[in-house]
């Protein structure tokens, strides 16, 4: 009977001891590599703008956010940007993955306090890009619809105390996958864009020509995403525009 009670203390021990090394394995290694490659969707990391610093608020969906690309710390195209524009400016990525611009989508940006959090931080600078998930059968309405509530949300910014400079990107091509539509994209959000800027007094960079002009599918992870060659050549179209 002792024998077969050391024998259960031990399997015991042995099971604890697994748990353990499961746990120390999942957070100091497993998590870390997720979020460098930003698989883990929620997470925002948001530099507090030092004395003097111009702030810009990077706003959009999952190629804002930069999903898969590969070091993802230090390749997402807002840090990319921040790179390039230097100390006098604090660039804060607010991309959320899947959300949509449309209130009525199944994933609205505005209903997350990650857009709170961007009104928050008070920007002298808006960059903004936000349609790709709206192109998806149940969230696609129309272009009118699309524009005026883009109208909306980019007054939402201007109407804070620091009433932004508003730069709106035209979204890159996208694969029909995933129920995303390129054709919408390229006409109807492309459309949308134009005017929102026009009624918003906010510059267009267009990202569409930009992605049709690189050789192949170099800049994308998965024909949808840009990779991390793709999100430095979205750092490198903003910061040519901005500067």
């Amino acid at each position: 009977m002792k024998e077969m009670s050391i024998k259960k203390e031990k399997a015991l021990i042995g099971i604890i001891l697994g748990i353990v090394e499961f746990i120390a394995v999942f957070f100091c290694i497993v998590v870390p590599a997720m979020f460098a490659n930003g698989i883990l969707l929620f997470a925002h990391y948001e530099r507090p703008a030092k004395e003097g610093q111009i702030k810009v608020a990077c706003v959009g969906d999952s190629i804002t956010y930069g999903h898969g690309v590969k070091g993802w710390v230090d390749n997402q195209y807002p840090v990319v940007l921040n790179k390039l524009l230097g100390d006098e400016y604090c660039v804060n990525n607010y991309g959320y993955s899947d959300r949509t611009l449309l209130s009525t989508g199944n994933k609205p940006y505005r209903d997350e306090k990650l857009y709170q959090q961007s009104l928050d931080f008070n920007p002298d600078i808006l960059v903004i890009m936000l349609g790709t998930n709206d192109t998806k059968p149940m969230n696609w309405i129309d272009e009118d619809t699309y524009v005026n509530e883009y109208i909306e949300m980019i007054n939402s910014y201007k109407n804070l105390p620091s009433n932004p400079t508003v730069y709106i990107m035209c979204p890159p091509r996208t694969a029909d996958a995933a129920l995303l539509r390129n054709d919408i994209v390229k006409n109807e959000i492309h459309n949308g864009v134009i005017r929102v800027a026009a009624a918003t007094g906010a510059t267009v960079i267009d990202l569409y020509p930009v992605f049709e002009a690189a050789e192949g599918n170099m800049y994308y992870m998965d024909k949808i995403h840009p990779n991390d060659k793709g999100a430095a050549l979205i750092a490198e179209t903003v910061y040519n525009v901005i500067k």
